[in-house]
């Protein structure tokens, strides 16, 4: 059974949260099309993404495992993490759906705090939400699959005011 306790928030995630965001903002970033294209691949979401962080930002790509240990996630449990950062502008949030991660997930907040926006969970019935966590920068979820969930409250038309995340998605 799905409950809003198989969530786990960890607030003030990184030492340096602000430097972290400023180097993302540099990543480059593809929309579906495009990354699909570059990256042989069939991924289905809204906004942009940078291709997986052990490959683009190792150095930021271990530095979120060593985060995650620090806080009682076991990451060496999984057999695959990959790890993206993803924007959405508010023109994404009416292509945004419930849906669940085929994997454990993590969603680290970046960008500036906006209470209007986060992360929905539902129960099984994809049809109540259950629990929903605010954006506050510097937040990390952790939850395990197969929690219905979805953003809300996308915002912004440019990198330097949009929904900017870390996502990590982890495989056991």
């Amino acid at each position: 059974m799905i409950t809003s306790q198989s969530i786990k928030t960890i607030n003030n995630f990184f030492d340096f949260h602000l430097e972290i965001y400023q180097l993302c903002k540099k990543f480059d970033f593809y929309d579906r099309e495009n990354f699909n294209d570059r990256f042989k691949t069939k991924q289905n979401w809204p906004g942009l993404r940078t291709w997986d962080l052990s490959e683009t930002s190792p150095f930021l790509f271990l530095h979120v495992l060593s985060c995650l240990n620090k806080n009682n996630i076991d990451t060496s449990a999984y057999r695959d993490i990959k790890g993206c950062c993803h924007v959405r502008f508010e023109k994404d949030e009416e292509n945004d759906w419930i849906h669940r991660d085929p994997c454990d997930t993590v969603i680290i907040y970046l960008s500036d705090t906006n209470i209007n926006s986060g992360t929905k969970f539902y129960d099984d019935t994809e049809k109540h939400e259950i629990s929903r966590i605010n954006f506050v920068q510097n937040t990390c979820l952790f939850f395990q699959k197969p929690l219905p969930h979805r953003s809300f409250g996308s915002h912004g038309n440019e990198i330097e005011n949009s929904r900017m995340t870390l996502n990590f998605f982890m495989h056991r």
